[in-house]
Parts: C-alpha cells; sequence; structure tokens
C-alpha cells in the first residue's frame, strides 16, 4: 500500500499519527568553512572540534537523548565531497557530527553546508 505525503498532517495512513508527535525540535545549517551558523532553531552554538568534527549544542536540553537526526552535507564542485555521520553517543544536550571526504573514508574534511534535523 503506497503512503502519500500531504501538507495538512503528518502522513495519510489507516492510523493517523495524532498532532505534535514525532515533530522536528531542531534544525541546523552550517557552513564548516565559515565556522558560521547560517540558520537554526534550538541550537546554542555549534561546537569546532577539529577538520570534520562538530558539536551542535542545543539550547534548550532534552529529557534524555531518544531522538533521531537526519543529516545532508555538501562539498565544492571542483573540491572535496564529503559525507556525514554522527559521531559518539547522544547525549540530551547535543549531538557530534563528523564528515570524511568521500574519495578518501579515513580523511576528514569540512563541508559547506551541514544541515541537521532532530526529530522526536
Amino acid at each position: 500500500m503506497a503512503t502519500n505525503l500531504r501538507g495538512d498532517d503528518n502522513f495519510d495512513t489507516a492510523s493517523p499519527i495524532p498532532a505534535g508527535n514525532f515533530t522536528g525540535k531542531l534544525w541546523l545549517h552550517y557552513n564548516a568553512f565559515t565556522a558560521l551558523i547560517v540558520g537554526s532553531g534550538n541550537v546554542s552554538t555549534v561546537t569546532d572540534n577539529g577538520v570534520g568534527d562538530y558539536t551542535a549544542n542545543f539550547s534548550n536540553s532534552f529529557s534524555d537523548a531518544n531522538y533521531s537526526t537526519p543529516q545532508g552535507s555538501d562539498g565544492p564542485v571542483n573540491g572535496t565531497h564529503c559525507h556525514g555521520y554522527i559521531n559518539g553517543v547522544y547525549s540530551s544536550s547535543g549531538v557530534q557530527l563528523s564528515y570524511f571526504n568521500d574519495s578518501n573514508s579515513a580523511a576528514r574534511a569540512d563541508p559547506t553546508r551541514s544541515c541537521l534535523v532532530v526529530m522526536r
């Protein structure tokens, strides 16, 4: 059975998800080259832990670390493309993001755009 995504509620299913559950609690658009938070919601700061390694610190901590973190990133067209992943343990006050060079997974890389959403 196909599921249709609609704008007026979460998903069009036989058992709709009650409003207010499973919603985005945080979002971040970060430029690692300039160390600039381009835009965010519920992010107080981003800690630069080294090349390709960052911690997004939450403005308002959660009661626990049970959340999901879809993320995306990009790199310069003629430079280093990178791929992100969650590094380390989720905490109630922040999450650590790491990025590696797509042509050399042993090398860390700074994305021009790092995007994170926390769903809970």
